[in-house]
């Protein structure tokens, strides 16, 4: 982990620009910050980042070019364009693959963003510490896409943008959400200095960023506007959810959220996205003061976060009163695998100085967890019969799914995934090659044994999708409850005041109908064969399913 870095400032630099074509007629203020990056998922050399300052605002604001060129080992500078179209009002950003050129036109007169393609809100570098394509391949011959198309996103009444002398101004605050959220790292200014972290800032680790410290009221109104921009353009549940505009529904927090009490706000932000919005996978997770939020005796209301946490107590409940304790059990000829988190260790976790595996690298691998246990089946002896425990699994990563699939199917997973931003849909497929030899197509999987999936109500998110796969592809039986739901990719975001929230982000994976219609996971999985919860962990009555 590394150490609290040491912030410092440099001193006030006052700039007077001089206006040129098509500039706007304002003042502007530069004060060099210092910048940190904290994480060695993304190279960043840059530790500097000019904040600037728009007429008499107290909004942070930075020059989008000189933001990704300080962003550089995260978003790839050198493949970016930026430019001023001629007589217009527009300033553009692109980069360009073979065969397409994903493109952002920033219109400072009327304040608005456009974009060709949700890809456009960033060319990232690949992450140097965790390869979480290891073993998949994407079968790019199966895609197919429909939908698809131009998005604006108004800022009126929620931001300005501006332009003068090449410089295209945006506040800090939407940069970040745009560029950096969508994208898993996320930058936190707390009036000093710039943080960066993969994903999120993790308040267990040996980090700390000092205490947020702009609450005044023209920062509490630009977080508030920042809130109504995420939840109308960037939460993923908005149309499943059929809401037209949240900034109706924002209003009746508006005034708590724009208090300068940390207390009032901070409970504003519990009751709109705990209560109201009530999906589990958006949290109010972490407050200005670095501080990660905890829900033990929290009074949540009736509904899905409520049942998911009451489900999650009794199964723990469940399985300690059944003296669960390993991560395989047995039966006769069936075996159990109790599978919690579906994970993706970095390259420290998995491999040793001579790149050997660690004999730990299961504890933060799932590819190695389901390696392990099919050695440890194999030397048990007997089994004919697999049960996949999912029953206390809240979901993980995608990629770490895709190879658990590997072991229990030879089949291609076929996955669609629909983005709201452009009413993208692609549908593809990706193979595993799960003895991890180069050959995508040997038949690696573990097929002589007969496969099982138990599943409760607490099964959600990455275990949902691993659900609703195995019963789209009629891989094996599922058995238990219907899993808990969650369709959409968890997005961090940070909002102004540098508080973290965590939202059902704008990609969402479906199931694509015959004509073209999509099915949303949203509602859950149901099982093939309903077990009673009280038989979960009654292993003969496990062993009974197969027969």
């Amino acid at each position: 982990m590394k150490k609290r870095k040491l912030m410092f400032f440099l001193p006030l630099a006052i700039l007077t620009l001089t206006g040129c074509s098509g500039s706007e007629n304002i003042d502007v203020k530069s004060e060099e910050k210092d910048f940190y990056n904290n994480t060695t998922e993304y190279k960043i050399t840059a530790n500097k980042l000019n904040t600037y300052y728009i007429n008499d605002s107290k909004i942070e604001y930075v020059d989008l070019k000189e933001f990704v060129h300080t962003l550089d080992g995260f978003l790839d500078y050198n493949s970016y364009n930026f430019s001023k179209v001629p007589f217009d009002s527009i300033y553009t950003m692109y980069y360009k693959t073979d065969s397409y050129r994903f493109r952002l036109y920033f219109d400072y007169n009327l304040d608005t963003i456009s974009l060709n393609n949700y890809n456009a809100l960033g060319n990232i570098v690949s992450t140097n510490d965790t390869d979480f394509m290891v073993g998949l391949k994407e079968d790019t011959s199966s895609l197919e896409a429909t939908g698809g198309g131009e998005t604006t996103w108004n800022l009126s009444g929620l931001f300005d943008l501006h332009y003068r002398d090449g410089k295209l101004y945006i506040p800090f605050m939407l940069a970040n959400t745009i560029l950096c959220s969508n994208n898993y790292y996320n930058v936190y200014y707390n009036g000093k200095a710039y943080n960066g972290y993969y994903t999120a800032f993790d308040p267990s680790s040996n980090q700390s960023i000092d205490a947020f410290s702009l609450d005044d009221s023209e920062h509490r109104l630009a977080n508030f506007n920042l809130i109504t921009f995420v939840m109308n353009n960037l939460y993923g549940l908005k149309d499943y959810k059929k809401v037209n505009d949240y900034s109706t529904i924002l209003k009746d927090y508006k005034d708590d959220m724009l208090s300068t009490d940390f207390d009032t706000y901070s409970n504003a932000y519990k009751k709109f996205f705990m209560d109201y919005l009530d999906d589990p996978h958006t949290t109010y997770h972490i407050t200005n003061k670095f501080e990660k939020i905890t829900y033990g005796d929290y009074p949540f209301k009736d509904g899905n976060i409520k049942t998911q946490v009451t489900t999650g107590k009794e199964l723990k409940a469940l399985k300690e009163s059944n003296e669960i304790k390993n991560s395989i059990d047995y039966y006769e000829s069936t075996a159990i695998i109790h599978f919690d988190e579906f994970k993706t260790g970095t390259n420290n976790q998995v491999f040793d100085e001579n790149k050997s595996v660690k004999d730990t690298a299961k504890d933060y691998d799932s590819y190695y967890f389901m390696l392990d246990a099919m050695k440890k089946i194999e030397a048990h002896g007997g089994i004919k019969n697999i049960m996949l425990d999912l029953t206390t699994s809240p979901g993980g990563n995608i990629a770490a799914m895709f190879r658990v699939l590997g072991f229990i199917t030879n089949q291609d997973i076929t996955i669609t995934q629909f983005n709201r931003v452009g009413t993208l849909a692609v549908t593809e497929k990706m193979k595993v090659d799960t003895n991890l030899n180069g050959n995508f197509d040997d038949a690696d999987a573990y097929i002589d044994y007969k496969w099982g999936v138990l599943t409760s109500n607490y099964t959600y998110s990455a275990a949902n999708l691993f659900a609703s796969i195995i019963k789209n592809q009629a891989i094996c039986k599922i058995y238990g409850e219907k899993t808990g739901g969650g369709m959409c990719a968890v997005t961090p975001i940070v909002l102004g005041d540098s508080s973290t929230v965590y939202i059902s982000g704008t990609l969402a994976f479906v199931t694509r109908n015959d004509n073209n219609t999509f099915k949303y996971l949203e509602a859950g999985v149901e099982a093939d064969t309903k077990v009673d919860r009280s038989n979960f962990y009654n292993f003969e009555e496990i062993h009974k399913l197969f027969n």
